[in-house]
This record gives structure tokens, C-alpha cells and sequence, in this order.
């Protein structure tokens, strides 16, 4: 039930980036031990790229409502239901979609630690400063909500679907997001993407997001009996309260 945001670097390099079938290289057999500081920059790069207010924007979003609605129309017992009873899904999905939404937030910190790893191996210290202080920028904030902004649109994708759930399909999420956030730019903003993309921060951040990306289909994958149970519940009481 799970998709989130983690930013490919740059929406101009994102796109060659995104597009790697090949799996990240391996971490070394030995990963010497990071620095606490190091770690605590990579964790908030984390959080930064992958904020609770725009986890919350996407599950409770349109595009995954229709997502959602999709999937419940495809058990033949629930779309037996709807046919009876017209509007039964739309109701649900209503009642659903905060509850994925709160169940998701409290699950964030566990990704932001997975997440802040890859990036603290990865990039040294002045490098993950550098990245922060990109994204904390004019350009970089506008980075971040052209592509959160297309990653919205593109909720549609894997909802409940662990199969789907693969490191090359969460690239293929991002890289799509990145093509189309493309025209948000002026041509003087994109040469100064690729500029800081083509830089050694930019290259390992690059990297970091695909190794990234494994990462998310892994949390992606996982299962929740709690949050799963609280769906079911919610889903029980509006099919119940629709058909009274």
C-alpha cells in the first residue's frame, strides 16, 4: 500500500538516472563505522526529501483515490456490490484513504532511517551539507514541489501490489516525475541543474537515489498487520454504514 517520495537529485540528471535498470553497486563487505554527525545530516536529507505533509498530500490525493477505487472494483465481490449499490466505493475510499494516510505518517521514521543510511555512506560530510543546503534553496524547493507535484499526479502506480513493488518501478515512478517536471523550469534553471548534478555531490546523490530506491521497495513490501487491520476496520464500517 505504499508509495513515497525520495527526490532524484536534480530534475536533469534525474532522468538518465532514473532510467538504470542495472542494481546500484554493492556497499563494501567492511562499511567502517560513520560519524554521528555524518549519520544526523543523512537523516535529515532524508526527511527533507520525504516529508510527512507530502506523504499525507498523495494519500489523500484524487489520483490514488481513483487508484484505490481501481483496485477494490478488481475483487469481483466488491464490484458485485458497487453495481448493486452505486457510489459504495467512492464512499469507502473516502473513510480509507485518512486512515492509509495516518497509518503511513507513523510509518515514516523507519524509512527516514533507512533512507538517512544510504545517504551518510554514500556522501561524506560536506557533500550531504551541500545537498541540504541545495534543497533548502529557491531552486531546490522548487525542485522538490515540481516533482512531489508530479509524483501526486502519478499515485496510480502500485497500491497494494507487492509484486509491484521492485526497485526498477519506483525508478521508473521517479524518472517519469522528473520528465514532466521539466517544463516547471526556465532554461537558466536547468543549466544550473545540471551543473550541480554534474558535480561530485550531484554524481553520488545520483547514486544514492537508486541504491534509494531498492530501499523504498523493500519498506514498500513489508507488511503492517496494525495498519492493515485498521483498513480493514474502516472498510467494514462504511461499507456497513453505506448499505443501512
Amino acid at each position: 500500500m505504499k508509495m513515497t517520495t525520495v527526490l532524484l537529485f536534480g530534475a536533469a540528471a534525474a532522468v538518465p538516472a532514473a532510467a538504470q535498470t542495472a542494481p546500484p553497486s554493492p556497499p563494501a563487505a567492511t562499511t567502517p563505522a560513520i560519524d554521528p554527525h555524518r549519520e544526523q545530516l543523512g537523516l535529515e536529507l532524508a526527511q527533507l526529501l520525504n516529508t510527512r505533509e507530502d506523504v499525507i498530500k498523495q494519500m489523500t490525493g484524487a489520483t490514488y483515490a481513483a487508484a484505490l477505487k481501481q483496485r477494490l472494483l478488481g475483487v469481483p465481490d466488491f464490484a458485485k456490490l458497487e453495481s448493486e449499490h452505486p457510489g459504495l466505493s467512492d464512499f469507502v475510499i473516502a473513510r480509507v484513504q485518512p486512515v492509509l494516510a495516518d497509518g503511513m505518517s507513523n510509518q515514516l521514521p523507519d524509512l527516514w532511517q533507512r533512507l538517512g543510511k544510504v545517504y551518510s555512506r554514500r556522501l561524506n560530510e560536506g557533500e550531504l551539507t551541500q545537498a541540504l543546503a541545495f534543497f533548502r534553496s529557491p531552486l531546490g524547493l522548487k525542485t522538490r514541489a515540481s516533482i512531489n507535484g508530479q509524483l501526486a499526479a502519478a499515485s496510480a502506480g502500485p497500491v497494494g501490489r507487492g509484486d509491484e513493488f521492485t526497485q526498477n518501478n519506483v525508478l521508473k515512478v521517479l524518472g517519469d516525475a522528473g520528465v514532466r517536471a521539466m517544463g516547471n523550469f526556465t532554461p537558466a534553471e536547468r543549466a544550473e541543474l545540471m551543473r550541480v548534478s554534474q558535480s561530485p555531490m550531484g554524481i553520488k546523490m545520483q547514486a544514492a537515489n537508486v541504491e534509494g530506491a531498492g530501499v523504498m521497495a523493500d519498506w514498500g513490501k513489508e507488511p503492517h498487520p496494525d495498519l492493515q487491520q485498521a483498513v480493514n476496520a474502516a472498510m467494514t464500517s462504511a461499507v456497513t454504514e453505506f448499505l443501512q
